[in-house]
């Protein structure tokens, strides 16, 4: 019986902590993604102020 509540223990473990370090990498991607897109629109914006 202790050894299926130490089995069950881990195993929550192991998939609350997948879940944490995929959320962190999509929150990360997100980050590098607003970032390109605004310097995107900031080169736009350049390079229509020097016409």
């Amino acid at each position: 019986m202790v050894f299926q509540q130490i089995l069950l223990v881990i195993i929550v473990v192991l998939i609350v902590g997948g879940a944490v370090a995929v959320g962190f990498d999509m929150f990360l991607r997100q980050d590098l993604s607003a970032n390109r897109s605004s310097c995107g629109a900031d080169l736009q914006l350049f390079m229509a102020q020097v016409q």
